[in-house]
């Protein structure tokens, strides 16, 4: 999951900052700046759109 996915599923950062609960619009662009979307929002924004938007895949882990 992109900043991109995230600002065209909700049609706006304003509008995706609404349906998050965000007080800023700042805080979905720092995603934009720090080069990703952390995983624990992912899976909250995939809950919030219904699986819409997917969470990023996790790698696998190694066998111990």
């Amino acid at each position: 999951m992109t900043f991109d996915d995230i600002k065209t599923h909700f049609g706006s950062v304003e509008k995706a900052r609404l349906a998050l609960g965000f007080k800023s619009r700042q805080a979905i662009y720092r995603w934009k700046y720090a080069g990703g979307i952390p995983e624990p929002q992912q899976f909250r924004i995939q809950v919030l759109t219904g699986g819409a938007l997917h969470a990023d895949s996790l790698p696998e882990k190694a066998a111990a």
